[in-house]
């Protein structure tokens, strides 16, 4: 009797694994997965820059903090000045920096003679016409500049080249 129990309970497991193996056929209830398909494009689009964005600086060092921003803000005016002189709208020059720090003064023996201070001040200048650029440039250091850096160059409206390169991508893809 133990070996029919045996033999019952080996045939029970055995059916109970054997049909979770099996596949399950699908209903006409049972939602399918959509199809999909995934595509890439690329796209490159080359346009001339219509602007330019400078860095321009004034660095200045005196004795007493408010001797070298006196003489900072003068220069820094004078620069501005010269810049909507030569055409660029005041909307076009921000100050992106002003800073004062003091500094140690030694002698070439390595003595302390004392302190001074340094005063930075930086605009950055929208250049809307590239051909004005050198003599904007010019300009500058000639009214007192005496740090440019950061020119870099963009394009006014890039809506029309960005919709460029996505129909090229898309075409592509």
């Amino acid at each position: 009797m133990r070996t029919y129990k045996s033999i019952l309970i080996v045939l029970l497991v055995s059916a109970v694994f054997l049909s979770a193996c099996g596949t399950v056929a699908q209903s006409a209830t049972t939602p399918t997965q959509p199809r999909t398909i995934s595509v890439n494009g690329t796209s490159q689009v080359s346009v001339a820059p219509d602007m330019a964005s400078i860095s321009i600086g004034v660095h200045s060092e005196a004795e007493a903090a408010k001797a070298a921003v006196k003489a900072n803000s003068e220069q820094t005016q004078a620069i501005i000045d010269a810049l909507m002189a030569a055409g660029v709208d005041e909307q076009d020059i921000q100050t992106t920096n002003f800073s004062i720090y003091p500094q140690d003064k030694y002698s070439p023996t390595g003595e302390l003679l004392g302190k001074f201070y340094a005063v930075d001040n930086t605009v950055n200048v929208k250049v809307r016409d590239l051909e004005s650029l050198g003599s904007l440039l010019d300009a500058a250091v000639k009214a007192g500049a005496n740090t440019i850096y950061g020119i870099s160059f963009d394009l006014e409206n890039k809506e029309a080249a960005i919709e460029q390169g996505r129909k090229t991508a898309v075409e592509n893809a």
